[in-house]
């Protein structure tokens, strides 16, 4: 198949099959991996057992809803699937797979808002783990099987892969078709089940080829910045250990990265005491549910952030209550955990300086927790400076041969005017456009106008008395400070990083690392004296139901349709 030819070598078939290496680093990772999910399996298991046992009694004493519900599935996949196939051949293409299961999945989401409307009012969660793991199931299994759909998802799938697999020549194969194959081309189910054969077989025989490399080293990568990848590694490497498919690995990768997603933004939105719809439309933004979709490291830094903040947020809405030891270590291991990837966006930390002191039992404990906030965070940014400076500045090679970060930094110290000047009109561009919310990067954007509305309409309409404690105006500028430290400094490392010496304006700086910072900063916003009088239950399904309109738009717009054009 000519579309997946990646050297100019032939092809070698060889013995070689992927072999586990031991590892003391493995072994440690694997034990603490299964003991964790063993604590929260014995934890969760009455929940889950409670929740099946209260699905099956309601699957009981609704004998004919139930049998109505699946006639009424049935009869619709049956009456869909003949439609689909018409299309497909008025179209002149092969069966629309993508097509016929984006249908049924809109069938099952409205079933769900059907079935769940009564408990909206107190579990907005269950409608939101319905559309963001039916949208990112859809954005996994059905987007184009190849690399070079989202930022950097090459880079990030090597690396992946390498935390604890060795590479085949079929993850190289992955990786270069970020390079070699017009996207659009790859916007085809025939050209889908060809790579999906292509590539299993060439990891299952162990074919190798000459002068065939990856694009990435993982000496680069240290423990703790790894913190992104070692779940879909862990998934990657099991995986293979039990001799799946090579595409049914690749995509169980991208599938963990969106189940860890969704798990913590779940358990953000469950902690939240008001605003839940400002987490949740957020959360539901198409960008982030797509990079989620995707092997990266931002779901994860969004994710943990959010959690982090949210039991920061609840706490601060009851100062008299005192602050427990296991919202310390959630709060301090979220954003511990969660900026590993990513330290520069350590300035976070500073909000957690506004707990007041009556949540402590004495002035010695409150300024026991004001130097853990304070270790916590020099920790953080000691990841990425100490690597600064026992090492040479880095640059990266995709900004051009005239990057050079050591040359750089002298400018940026020798003209700190002109810098600023260069800073400041760029941010205000960066800002302004506000183009994270709808981007799927490769794959295109649709317009943000409504999710801006939404998101406007909810900051402001999604209050309580107790927001009082977060929207004061000290609260506000804390936490706009911070923000705005994090975007200096996410911009600055990229001038350093990706832009030429001296360079009128900043490269490389994608709407995309914005994404971390919209919870804290929206969250703060509106005013407690705002009292919204529309019934919770109804509130909640509307906002839900419009943000997985415009999801499931983007969906069909950027990627689902693009198989028939």
């Amino acid at each position: 198949v000519e579309d997946i030819t990646v050297s100019g070598q032939p092809l070698v078939k060889t013995s070689v099959r992927y072999q586990a290496q031991p590892s003391v680093f493995r072994v440690g990772f694997f034990t603490l991996f299964f003991f964790i999910l063993a604590i929260i399996f014995q934890k969760k298991l009455p929940e889950w057992k409670k929740a099946v046992e209260s699905g099956y009694r309601l699957l009981r004493e609704n004998p004919r809803k139930t049998g109505l519900f699946f006639a009424i599935f049935l009869a619709f996949c049956l009456w869909l699937y003949p439609l689909v196939a018409v299309f497909s051949t008025y179209r002149r293409v092969s069966f629309q797979t993508p097509l016929y299961l984006f249908g049924i999945a809109v069938f099952l989401t409205v079933s769900a808002f059907y079935f769940l409307h009564s408990q909206t009012e107190k579990k907005p969660e269950q409608i939101f783990t319905v559309l963001a793991l039916s949208a990112g199931l859809m954005l996994c299994f059905l987007a184009p099987l190849c690399t070079g759909i989202s930022w950097d998802d090459q880079i990030h799938y090597i690396r992946s892969v390498q935390v604890f697999s060795n590479l085949t020549q079929a993850d190289i194969v992955m990786e270069h078709y970020a390079y070699q194959n017009p996207l659009n081309f790859s916007f085809s189910v025939d050209v889908w089940g060809e790579r999906s054969a292509y590539l299993n077989d060439l990891y299952q025989n162990g074919v190798q080829s000459a002068g065939m490399s990856s694009n990435v080293s993982v000496d680069s990568l240290d423990v703790y910045r790894r913190m992104g990848y070692y779940l879909p590694g862990a998934v990657i490497f099991l995986g293979r250990l039990l001799r799946l498919p090579f595409v049914s690995v690749f995509l169980l990768g991208k599938t963990s990265i969106l189940l860890c997603y969704v798990a913590l933004v779940r358990v953000a939105i469950k902690r939240l005491k008001t605003g839940k719809m400002i987490l949740a439309t957020i959360a539901l933004f198409p960008t982030g549910v797509f990079l989620a979709s995707n092997y990266s490291c931002d779901s994860w830094i969004t994710a943990w952030v959010m959690v982090g903040m949210s039991y920061f947020f609840a706490q601060l809405q009851e100062p008299d209550q005192p602050l427990t030891v296991k919202d310390t270590i959630i709060i301090m291991g979220s954003l511990v955990l969660g900026l590993g990837p990513k330290a520069i966006y350590f300035p976070l930390f500073a909000l957690l300086l506004l707990l007041p002191k009556s949540k402590f039992s004495s002035v010695q404990q409150y300024r026991k927790y004001l130097v853990i906030v304070s270790v916590a965070a020099v920790l953080v940014l000691m990841s990425f400076v100490i690597p600064m400076l026992f090492d040479s500045v880095p640059s990266d090679t995709r900004g051009g041969s005239t990057v050079s970060g050591s040359d750089q930094i002298f400018y940026i110290l020798s003209h700190p005017l002109t810098y600023t000047k260069v800073l400041l009109g760029f941010l205000w561009e960066y800002v302004s456009s506000f183009t994270c919310i709808t981007d799927f990067a490769y794959l295109g954007t649709v317009s943000g106008s409504f999710s801006l509305l939404l998101l406007g309409a909810v900051v402001f309409t999604d209050k309580s008395d107790l927001d009082r404690y977060t929207s004061t105006g000290k609260v506000r500028l804390v936490t706009m400070g911070s923000v705005f430290v994090t975007l200096c400094l996410v911009a600055t490392s990229l001038y350093i990083a990706f832009t030429p010496v001296g360079y009128s304006t900043i490269n490389g700086c994608q709407q995309r690392y914005m994404m971390p910072l919209l919870f804290p900063l929206f969250y703060v916003l509106g005013s407690a004296k705002i009292k919204n009088g529309i019934d919770r239950k109804v509130y909640h399904t509307a906002i839900l139901a419009a943000n997985g309109i415009l999801l499931y738009w983007s969906i069909f717009s950027l990627c689902i349709s693009r198989y028939f054009r």
